[in-house]
């Protein structure tokens, strides 16, 4: 396996720019009102079977191709699940607001904001495919061959929520899972600990933002709007060609903050 290199010419990604405030965003196919209500649910029902198997299919179809075995270069597995959904799948654009991009330096945690199932894909493809994603375990009830495979390879990292006194535990476990799967140099994160689409975040948990600080990982913040316009199970819809606006903070180091926890 592989990780994908900053340089390689294989990353194309469907950025258009802009250094100003995003006021409107396309919302897809999908149009306002009552019609555009049953339109989304009938898109959901049609598009969680994909999602559901996104990951063989990805493997056969899926674009870099994961065949090349003979090459010198091939993607992650990861990257090319992510890219299969968001582009190909879900026909998702986006649109870079300011002027940073992805951090590639080192073993990052990426924190982003949670809005809804389209967040999996969307938020491995912001990072290129370098960062696994920490999933609830329940998650693998609603969706099992979706993630039971990503398990596998790495992509996702089930915990279950609430175990009192687990927080050694998780920590450890994550500690172990870089080691097994070297293709992923940090993990997305959200902080907020539960889905929000309100224009204001909500208070940050303090775990995994602890370890990461125990850690001395350097910290960037992704922002991606519009996420629940793609695929949501709490609004009952799902819309093609959404336009994500995506920022990208400034990278904090922990090891600035020592003596912080």
């Amino acid at each position: 396996r592989s990780r994908p290199s900053n340089a390689s010419p294989n990353f194309v990604y469907p950025w258009s720019c802009t250094t100003r405030r995003v006021a409107t965003m396309a919302h897809g196919t999908t149009p306002d009102g009552i019609l555009g209500k049953v339109i989304g649910l009938i898109s959901l029902f049609a598009v969680l079977p994909v999602f559901s198997l996104s990951m063989p299919l990805s493997f056969m179809f899926g674009s870099p191709s994961c065949w090349g075995f003979g090459e010198k270069y091939r993607p992650s597995f990861s990257y090319v699940w992510s890219r299969f959904m968001t582009e190909t799948v879900m026909g998702c654009r986006l649109k870079l607001v300011g002027n940073r991009t992805l951090y590639k330096d080192g073993p990052c945690v990426y924190l982003s904001n949670h809005r809804a199932w389209a967040d999996f894909f969307i938020d491995m493809y912001l990072t290129e495919g370098r960062a696994f994603i920490l999933s609830r375990f329940a998650v693998a009830y609603v969706f099992p061959f979706f993630m039971l495979p990503a398990m596998w390879v790495g992509a996702v990292f089930a915990f279950q929520r609430g175990k009192a006194g687990a927080h050694d535990e998780l920590n450890n476990s994550l500690d172990a899972h870089f080691k097994a799967y070297t293709d992923f140099s940090g993990f997305v994160v959200y902080p907020e600990g539960t889905r929000n689409t309100k224009p204001k975040a909500l208070p940050l948990k303090r775990g995994l933002i602890k370890y990461t600080h125990s850690r001395g990982m350097d910290v960037q913040v992704i922002i991606g709007g519009h996420k629940e316009h793609v695929l949501s199970e709490q609004r009952g819809s799902a819309s093609w060609g959404v336009e994500i606006p995506v920022g990208y903070s400034e990278v904090v180091s922990s090891k600035s903050f020592a003596g912080d926890f």
